[in-house]
């Protein structure tokens, strides 16, 4: 007896109608004589515009085993192992995963698989990443202080590339920095909100190196000279990057030589009661007295304006008085 053919799902009748219309999205058709052939759409990009413009009401699921049991005979798109000798190229993707928990940022993060082959022992390395940023190059000068600055960071380099361009190139792991020659010459961490600042003393002279790592230390001793709150001002600039703010430092004492230690120690005090530790902002306590101003901020003082104790009566009462007066005039 003669084996009879299942009939047809609903689904596969109705996908049916649009057969050239798929074979065409998904690049498994040729376009006709004097069309262009297109980018090829994936099969959920597809399904979904049939959806969206015909109404196709077949499932995903259906439309995949359609184009599988349809298009099974029909040429297909292959890769190809491109023929390099080793470390010659290597392909690289990303493919999105979902979500996983960061503890970086205690919350959940959109996260990507990086993916690497290499084209000629097709070894496959996978890294998940929350971005898809490559490997970004600038340019960027070495200032006199031996650093360069690269996406808000600052990043020391040897002496002899002061006042030299070199390249820079930045990763979410890694800064590596290049010399003209495409050398690579130092490679830091990435700097952070926190911490902007990457320096090597090692890169600096034996001789300069020595004054730079004693001189913050002079600079504490003789603001501990000059009083307690110069000292505190002096000691939160050093502790976060004592080179960066050496100067700043300097000129701060200095400024103890003009006014006097004791209005210099008082302009400290009233500069960190408004947290502004900058220099132009001690001169100018100085410059304008203010220094003897003891009250606190503005957001503090007005809570204290209303002393409780002012007043022992209430409104009524003044009104009652008002009202008496007025009728012994009469």
């Amino acid at each position: 007896m003669r084996e009879q053919k299942a009939p047809e799902a609903p689904t596969h009748t109705e996908l049916a109608f649009y057969r050239d219309v798929v074979g065409l999205d998904l690049g498994l058709l040729d376009p006709p004589e004097g069309q262009e052939k297109r980018p090829a759409m994936t099969m959920k990009s597809s399904w979904r515009k049939l959806r969206r413009e015909v109404g196709v009401t077949a499932s995903y699921s259906a439309f995949v085993r359609y184009v599988h049991t349809t298009f099974s005979d029909l040429r297909r798109n292959v890769t190809l192992v491109m023929p390099t000798t080793p470390g010659d190229a290597a392909q690289v993707d990303f493919g999105y995963v979902g979500l996983m928990w960061d503890q970086r940022t205690v919350s959940q993060r959109r996260v990507w698989a990086f993916v690497m082959t290499l084209c000629h022992s097709r070894h496959m390395f996978v890294r998940f990443v929350t971005g898809q940023d490559q490997a970004e190059w600038k340019q960027a000068l070495v200032h006199p202080d031996h650093h360069l600055i690269f996406e808000r960071g600052f990043y020391s380099v040897p002496t002899r590339y002061v006042g030299e361009t070199v390249w820079v190139r930045g990763t979410c792991r890694k800064v590596e920095i290049y010399d003209r020659d495409g050398v690579l010459v130092w490679t830091w961490e990435p700097a952070t909100t926190n911490q902007r600042w990457r320096t090597d003393w090692n890169h600096y002279p034996p001789g300069k190196r020595a004054f730079l790592i004693q001189h913050p230390q002079y600079c504490r001793a003789r603001a501990s000279q000059l009083g307690e709150s110069v000292l505190a001002l002096v000691g939160r600039l050093l502790e976060s990057h004592s080179y960066a703010h050496l100067r700043k430092v300097q000129a701060i004492l200095r400024l103890g030589e003009k006014f006097g230690p004791d209005r210099l120690d008082q302009a400290c005090a009233r500069a960190m009661a408004y947290e502004d530790l900058e220099y132009r902002t001690v001169k100018n306590i100085l410059v304008a007295g203010l220094e003897r101003d003891i009250r606190a901020p503005a957001s503090t003082a007005e809570d204290s304006t209303t002393d409780p104790a002012m007043y022992l009566r209430s409104a009524d009462s003044f009104v009652h008085e008002l009202k008496t007066a007025a009728g012994g005039a009469r």
